[in-house]
Protein backbone atom coordinates (compact mmCIF):
# COMPACT_ATOMS: atom_id res chain seq x y z
CA UNK A 1 0.00 0.00 0.00
CA UNK A 2 1.01 3.23 -0.66
CA UNK A 3 -0.24 6.13 1.61
CA UNK A 4 0.32 9.77 -0.22
CA UNK A 5 0.92 12.67 2.54
CA UNK A 6 0.20 16.26 1.26
CA UNK A 7 2.95 18.85 3.26
CA UNK A 8 0.52 21.67 2.78
CA UNK A 9 -2.53 19.82 4.88
CA UNK A 10 -3.53 21.85 7.79
CA UNK A 11 -4.38 19.05 11.21
CA UNK A 12 -4.95 21.68 13.95
CA UNK A 13 -5.73 25.21 13.95
CA UNK A 14 -4.89 27.44 17.38
CA UNK A 15 -8.22 28.36 18.97
CA UNK A 16 -10.11 25.99 17.04
CA UNK A 17 -11.92 24.04 19.80
CA UNK A 18 -14.88 22.53 17.73
CA UNK A 19 -14.54 19.45 15.53
CA UNK A 20 -15.17 19.89 11.32
CA UNK A 21 -16.27 17.67 8.98
CA UNK A 22 -13.86 18.80 6.07
CA UNK A 23 -9.88 18.80 5.78
CA UNK A 24 -8.10 21.71 4.50
CA UNK A 25 -4.71 22.54 3.08
CA UNK A 26 -3.04 25.31 2.89
CA UNK A 27 0.63 26.90 1.57
CA UNK A 28 2.04 28.31 -2.14
CA UNK A 29 1.00 27.81 -5.53
CA UNK A 30 3.32 28.71 -8.45
CA UNK A 31 3.24 31.10 -10.66
CA UNK A 32 5.65 33.01 -13.10
CA UNK A 33 9.07 32.43 -12.32
CA UNK A 34 10.14 33.24 -8.63
CA UNK A 35 6.62 34.04 -8.25
CA UNK A 36 4.08 32.14 -5.20
CA UNK A 37 0.40 32.76 -4.38
CA UNK A 38 -0.59 31.83 -1.11
CA UNK A 39 -3.49 29.82 -0.95
CA UNK A 40 -6.26 28.47 2.08
CA UNK A 41 -8.21 25.18 0.51
CA UNK A 42 -11.17 23.99 2.56
CA UNK A 43 -13.14 20.42 1.39
CA UNK A 44 -16.42 20.73 0.58
CA UNK A 45 -18.62 19.26 3.49
CA UNK A 46 -21.16 17.85 1.18
CA UNK A 47 -19.30 14.62 -1.66
CA UNK A 48 -16.14 16.61 -1.97
CA UNK A 49 -14.90 13.98 -4.61
CA UNK A 50 -17.83 16.01 -6.83
CA UNK A 51 -18.45 19.08 -5.56
CA UNK A 52 -17.31 22.21 -7.71
CA UNK A 53 -14.35 23.91 -7.25
CA UNK A 54 -14.79 27.62 -6.24
CA UNK A 55 -11.52 30.14 -6.09
CA UNK A 56 -12.40 33.34 -4.22
CA UNK A 57 -10.42 36.76 -5.21
CA UNK A 58 -10.52 39.70 -3.06
CA UNK A 59 -10.24 43.21 -4.58
CA UNK A 60 -8.35 46.46 -3.96
CA UNK A 61 -5.65 45.59 -5.95
CA UNK A 62 -4.03 43.91 -3.05
CA UNK A 63 -6.87 42.74 -0.28
CA UNK A 64 -6.18 39.83 1.09
CA UNK A 65 -8.51 36.68 -0.09
CA UNK A 66 -7.96 35.16 3.58
CA UNK A 67 -9.09 38.48 5.17
CA UNK A 68 -12.00 37.89 3.23
CA UNK A 69 -12.22 33.98 4.45
CA UNK A 70 -11.81 35.08 8.37
CA UNK A 71 -14.56 38.18 7.77
CA UNK A 72 -17.10 36.85 4.88
CA UNK A 73 -17.32 33.45 3.28
CA UNK A 74 -15.10 31.23 4.83
CA UNK A 75 -15.47 28.63 7.32
CA UNK A 76 -14.40 30.27 10.83
CA UNK A 77 -15.01 33.38 12.52
CA UNK A 78 -12.73 35.10 15.18
CA UNK A 79 -14.12 35.72 18.69
CA UNK A 80 -13.94 38.91 20.42
CA UNK A 81 -10.87 37.79 22.17
CA UNK A 82 -8.60 37.81 19.37
CA UNK A 83 -7.41 34.03 20.42
CA UNK A 84 -10.29 31.69 19.63
CA UNK A 85 -12.25 30.72 16.44
CA UNK A 86 -15.75 29.54 16.31
CA UNK A 87 -17.40 27.78 13.06
CA UNK A 88 -19.41 29.48 10.85
CA UNK A 89 -22.91 28.58 9.72
CA UNK A 90 -23.24 30.09 6.21
CA UNK A 91 -19.33 28.93 4.95
CA UNK A 92 -19.06 28.58 1.14
CA UNK A 93 -17.64 25.36 1.50
CA UNK A 94 -20.55 24.15 3.24
CA UNK A 95 -21.12 22.96 -1.21
CA UNK A 96 -18.13 23.42 -2.50
CA UNK A 97 -14.34 23.22 -2.76
CA UNK A 98 -13.49 26.75 -1.47
CA UNK A 99 -9.61 27.60 -2.84
CA UNK A 100 -8.57 31.35 -1.32
CA UNK A 101 -6.22 32.59 -3.25
CA UNK A 102 -4.17 36.05 -1.90
CA UNK A 103 -2.91 37.99 -5.23
CA UNK A 104 -1.23 39.87 -6.59
CA UNK A 105 2.41 38.99 -4.86
CA UNK A 106 3.00 41.38 -2.21
CA UNK A 107 -0.52 40.77 -1.10
CA UNK A 108 -0.98 39.21 2.39
CA UNK A 109 1.94 36.08 2.02
CA UNK A 110 2.54 36.24 -2.12
CA UNK A 111 5.50 37.18 -2.61
CA UNK A 112 8.35 37.42 -5.63
CA UNK A 113 11.73 35.59 -4.24
CA UNK A 114 13.42 37.88 -6.82
CA UNK A 115 12.49 41.47 -5.46
CA UNK A 116 11.31 43.06 -2.38
CA UNK A 117 9.21 45.30 -4.67
CA UNK A 118 7.32 43.60 -7.40
CA UNK A 119 6.01 45.08 -9.92
CA UNK A 120 2.34 44.02 -10.99
CA UNK A 121 -0.29 45.67 -13.51
CA UNK A 122 -3.98 43.70 -14.56
CA UNK A 123 -1.59 41.68 -17.41
CA UNK A 124 0.81 40.46 -15.12
CA UNK A 125 -1.71 39.36 -12.12
CA UNK A 126 -4.29 37.49 -14.60
CA UNK A 127 -0.92 35.60 -15.62
CA UNK A 128 -0.03 34.96 -12.34
CA UNK A 129 -3.16 33.87 -11.17
CA UNK A 130 -3.46 31.48 -14.51
CA UNK A 131 -0.11 29.60 -13.79
CA UNK A 132 -1.09 29.81 -9.91
CA UNK A 133 -4.37 28.06 -10.80
CA UNK A 134 -2.69 25.55 -12.99
CA UNK A 135 -0.65 24.93 -9.86
CA UNK A 136 -3.59 24.02 -7.63
CA UNK A 137 -4.89 21.70 -9.84
CA UNK A 138 -1.58 20.23 -9.97
CA UNK A 139 -1.08 19.49 -6.18
CA UNK A 140 -4.72 18.05 -6.41
CA UNK A 141 -5.31 16.07 -9.38
CA UNK A 142 -8.55 14.30 -8.57
CA UNK A 143 -10.23 17.85 -8.50
CA UNK A 144 -9.34 18.48 -12.47
CA UNK A 145 -12.93 17.04 -13.57
CA UNK A 146 -14.74 18.93 -11.34
CA UNK A 147 -17.07 22.08 -12.14
CA UNK A 148 -14.39 25.38 -11.76
CA UNK A 149 -16.31 28.45 -11.13
CA UNK A 150 -14.25 32.35 -10.72
CA UNK A 151 -15.09 34.57 -7.61
CA UNK A 152 -14.71 37.88 -6.29
CA UNK A 153 -15.99 41.12 -5.01
CA UNK A 154 -14.82 44.48 -5.80
CA UNK A 155 -11.54 44.48 -8.18
CA UNK A 156 -12.21 41.42 -8.54
CA UNK A 157 -14.22 42.98 -11.41
CA UNK A 158 -10.92 42.73 -13.04
CA UNK A 159 -9.28 39.78 -11.82
CA UNK A 160 -12.31 37.09 -12.65
CA UNK A 161 -13.20 37.81 -16.25
CA UNK A 162 -9.18 38.43 -16.99
CA UNK A 163 -8.46 35.11 -15.77
CA UNK A 164 -11.60 33.75 -16.78
CA UNK A 165 -10.22 34.69 -20.63
CA UNK A 166 -6.26 33.24 -19.79
CA UNK A 167 -8.28 30.31 -19.06
CA UNK A 168 -10.01 30.00 -22.30
CA UNK A 169 -7.39 31.50 -24.78
CA UNK A 170 -4.50 28.93 -23.41
CA UNK A 171 -7.19 26.23 -24.09
CA UNK A 172 -6.69 24.56 -20.59
CA UNK A 173 -8.81 21.70 -20.00
CA UNK A 174 -9.78 23.14 -16.42
CA UNK A 175 -13.09 22.59 -16.16
CA UNK A 176 -14.45 26.19 -15.98
CA UNK A 177 -18.16 26.79 -15.91
CA UNK A 178 -18.97 30.56 -14.67
CA UNK A 179 -17.75 33.23 -12.62
CA UNK A 180 -19.60 35.99 -9.81
CA UNK A 181 -18.28 39.21 -9.01
CA UNK A 182 -19.49 41.03 -6.44
CA UNK A 183 -20.44 44.78 -6.33
CA UNK A 184 -17.08 44.80 -9.14
CA UNK A 185 -15.25 47.76 -10.17
CA UNK A 186 -16.01 46.84 -14.47
CA UNK A 187 -15.35 50.32 -15.80
CA UNK A 188 -11.94 51.94 -15.83
CA UNK A 189 -10.85 55.59 -15.77
CA UNK A 190 -12.03 58.01 -15.50
CA UNK A 191 -15.55 57.00 -14.54
CA UNK A 192 -15.32 55.18 -11.87
CA UNK A 193 -13.22 57.99 -9.81
CA UNK A 194 -15.91 60.54 -11.16
CA UNK A 195 -18.04 58.10 -9.87
CA UNK A 196 -17.18 58.09 -6.18
CA UNK A 197 -17.35 61.93 -6.31
CA UNK A 198 -20.80 61.78 -7.34
CA UNK A 199 -21.69 59.08 -5.14
CA UNK A 200 -20.60 61.22 -1.97
CA UNK A 201 -22.53 64.04 -3.23
CA UNK A 202 -25.65 61.95 -4.42
CA UNK A 203 -25.40 60.61 -0.41
CA UNK A 204 -25.25 63.94 1.06
CA UNK A 205 -21.43 63.26 2.39
CA UNK A 206 -20.37 66.33 0.82
CA UNK A 207 -21.81 69.66 0.38
CA UNK A 208 -22.56 71.12 -3.29
CA UNK A 209 -19.93 73.62 -2.86
CA UNK A 210 -17.34 71.70 -2.57
CA UNK A 211 -18.85 69.47 -5.29
CA UNK A 212 -18.80 72.94 -7.78
CA UNK A 213 -15.32 74.13 -6.18
CA UNK A 214 -13.71 70.66 -6.84
CA UNK A 215 -15.17 70.07 -10.15
CA UNK A 216 -14.01 73.81 -11.13
CA UNK A 217 -10.61 73.04 -10.26
CA UNK A 218 -10.04 69.45 -11.55
CA UNK A 219 -12.39 69.51 -15.00
CA UNK A 220 -12.45 70.88 -18.51
CA UNK A 221 -15.71 70.47 -18.48
CA UNK A 222 -18.91 72.04 -16.45
CA UNK A 223 -20.77 69.49 -14.20
CA UNK A 224 -23.70 67.88 -15.85
CA UNK A 225 -25.55 64.57 -16.96
CA UNK A 226 -23.40 63.91 -20.02
CA UNK A 227 -20.14 65.23 -18.22
CA UNK A 228 -17.01 63.11 -17.21
CA UNK A 229 -14.14 64.50 -15.20
CA UNK A 230 -11.01 62.28 -13.83
CA UNK A 231 -10.80 63.68 -10.33
CA UNK A 232 -7.19 61.56 -9.38
CA UNK A 233 -5.46 62.51 -12.70
CA UNK A 234 -6.68 66.01 -13.75
CA UNK A 235 -5.13 68.61 -16.29
CA UNK A 236 -3.74 70.85 -13.85
CA UNK A 237 -2.96 68.75 -11.07
CA UNK A 238 -1.64 71.96 -8.77
CA UNK A 239 -5.27 73.33 -9.49
CA UNK A 240 -6.97 70.13 -8.44
CA UNK A 241 -5.30 69.63 -5.50
CA UNK A 242 -5.96 73.22 -3.96
CA UNK A 243 -9.63 72.14 -3.53
CA UNK A 244 -8.71 69.73 -0.54
CA UNK A 245 -9.98 65.88 -0.80
CA UNK A 246 -13.58 65.47 1.25
CA UNK A 247 -13.24 63.41 4.22
CA UNK A 248 -16.29 61.54 3.64
CA UNK A 249 -15.41 58.75 4.36
CA UNK A 250 -15.12 59.51 8.22
CA UNK A 251 -17.99 61.50 8.07
CA UNK A 252 -20.71 60.87 11.03
CA UNK A 253 -18.73 57.44 11.10
CA UNK A 254 -20.17 56.13 7.93
CA UNK A 255 -19.03 53.37 5.92
CA UNK A 256 -18.96 54.52 2.68
CA UNK A 257 -19.55 50.92 1.32
CA UNK A 258 -23.01 50.23 3.06
CA UNK A 259 -24.90 53.49 3.79
CA UNK A 260 -28.41 51.59 4.16
CA UNK A 261 -28.88 48.53 5.73
CA UNK A 262 -32.15 48.50 3.37
CA UNK A 263 -33.02 49.61 0.23
CA UNK A 264 -36.10 49.58 -1.71
CA UNK A 265 -35.76 47.59 -4.69
CA UNK A 266 -36.22 47.53 -8.43
CA UNK A 267 -39.83 46.78 -8.66
CA UNK A 268 -39.30 44.98 -12.22
CA UNK A 269 -36.77 42.31 -10.13
CA UNK A 270 -38.10 38.99 -9.06
CA UNK A 271 -37.14 38.12 -5.88
CA UNK A 272 -35.71 35.34 -4.22
CA UNK A 273 -35.30 33.84 -0.27
CA UNK A 274 -32.27 33.33 1.17
CA UNK A 275 -33.18 29.94 2.51
CA UNK A 276 -34.63 28.68 -0.57
CA UNK A 277 -37.93 27.78 0.18
CA UNK A 278 -40.63 29.97 -1.50
CA UNK A 279 -42.06 31.37 2.13
CA UNK A 280 -39.03 32.14 3.32
CA UNK A 281 -37.78 35.45 3.71
CA UNK A 282 -36.75 37.44 1.22
CA UNK A 283 -32.70 37.18 0.25
CA UNK A 284 -32.85 40.19 -2.65
CA UNK A 285 -34.05 40.27 -6.28
CA UNK A 286 -32.66 39.41 -9.49
CA UNK A 287 -32.99 39.57 -12.85
CA UNK A 288 -32.23 37.12 -15.75
CA UNK A 289 -30.95 37.35 -19.06
CA UNK A 290 -30.04 35.13 -21.98
CA UNK A 291 -26.70 33.19 -21.96
CA UNK A 292 -26.95 32.13 -18.56
CA UNK A 293 -26.06 36.00 -17.22
CA UNK A 294 -27.58 36.89 -14.13
CA UNK A 295 -27.82 40.42 -12.11
CA UNK A 296 -28.56 39.94 -8.21
CA UNK A 297 -28.74 42.25 -5.89
CA UNK A 298 -28.81 40.77 -2.17
CA UNK A 299 -30.91 42.59 0.15
CA UNK A 300 -29.84 45.01 2.99
CA UNK A 301 -25.69 43.85 1.99
CA UNK A 302 -23.28 46.59 1.28
CA UNK A 303 -20.21 46.49 -0.93
CA UNK A 304 -19.07 43.02 1.05
CA UNK A 305 -22.43 41.02 0.72
CA UNK A 306 -21.21 37.56 2.31
CA UNK A 307 -20.58 39.49 5.28
CA UNK A 308 -23.76 41.61 5.62
CA UNK A 309 -26.02 38.84 4.96
CA UNK A 310 -24.24 35.58 4.74
CA UNK A 311 -27.33 33.35 4.27
CA UNK A 312 -28.55 35.24 1.37
CA UNK A 313 -24.69 35.47 -0.14
CA UNK A 314 -24.39 31.28 0.25
CA UNK A 315 -27.66 31.10 -1.30
CA UNK A 316 -26.32 33.21 -4.71
CA UNK A 317 -23.22 30.98 -4.66
CA UNK A 318 -25.88 27.85 -5.10
CA UNK A 319 -27.56 29.71 -7.82
CA UNK A 320 -24.21 29.69 -9.25
CA UNK A 321 -23.16 26.41 -9.34
CA UNK A 322 -26.27 25.01 -10.11
CA UNK A 323 -27.41 23.73 -6.89
CA UNK A 324 -30.75 25.73 -6.31
CA UNK A 325 -32.24 28.33 -8.26
CA UNK A 326 -33.34 31.88 -7.62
Amino acid sequence: MIIMVNEDEITSLPGLSDPIKFKQYSGYLNASKGRHHFYWFTESESDRQNAPVVLWLSGGPGCSSICGMFMENGPFRANEDGKTLLLHDFAFNKVANMVWMESPVSTGFSYDENTLKPHNNDTTTANDNYLAVESFFAKFPHLRKNPFYLTGESYGGVYVPMLAREILQRKSNINLKGLAIGNGLVDGQPMATQAFVDYALGHGLVTTDWYDRKWEACCESRPGVQSECNFYKPANKTKCDSVPDAKWIMLNNSNPYNLYDECAPDVTLQSWTEDGRVDGRVGGFAQHYENGLSFVLVRGAGHLAPADQPEAALQVLKELTGISKI
